[in-house]
């Protein structure tokens, strides 16, 4: 994602706006927090966060979203405080088990 971003730049773009869904979600709040690029951030189904998933007996997010160790140093809504100063828009986020009835 950093690179599409880096190549964005390259051709001319500025002031970028970032947007993903679901299990894209994680990957642009990462790419948002990373790149000064990126001046808007608009995220539909994103996980809430990793601490609701460490605590919930039934998830249904994929193992390849969850970063080992990752509640030792942050956890997502410390990354969502930080990218409100790119305009961070949130459309009905997911809790652990988006999809349960």
């Amino acid at each position: 994602m950093l690179r599409v971003l880096d190549w964005l730049k390259g051709c001319g773009h500025q002031e970028i706006h970032l947007a993903a869904k679901g299990w894209g979600a994680i990957p642009a709040t990462f790419a948002a927090l990373l790149s000064d690029d990126v001046v808007q951030v608009t995220l539909k189904n994103a996980l809430t966060s990793y601490a609701e998933i460490a605590e919930s007996e039934d998830y249904q997010w994929p193992l390849s979203t969850l970063l080992p160790d990752v509640l030792k140093r942050f956890d997502l809504p410390d990354c969502y405080r930080e990218l409100a100063g790119k305009k961070l828009r949130q459309i009905e986020p997911w809790g652990p088990a988006p999809h349960a009835s």
